[in-house]
């Protein structure tokens, strides 16, 4: 977790390749590498638009 990130919430969602479209449609800021990790699967990070 970068130093001045103070929490984190996780989402299950039905589309995650949907996503990160409708999210940067509300202005919020989307990294575009969505990970994959064996037994626990994808993995997409957005950042809130209000710091």
């Amino acid at each position: 977790m970068p130093e001045h990130q103070t929490s984190m919430l996780n989402f299950r969602v039905r589309d995650l390749d949907a996503v990160p479209a409708q999210l940067r449609e509300q202005g919020v800021d989307v990294d575009d590498h969505i990970s994959t990790t064996s037994g626990a699967g994808r993995f997409g990070v957005a950042t809130s638009p209000r710091r």
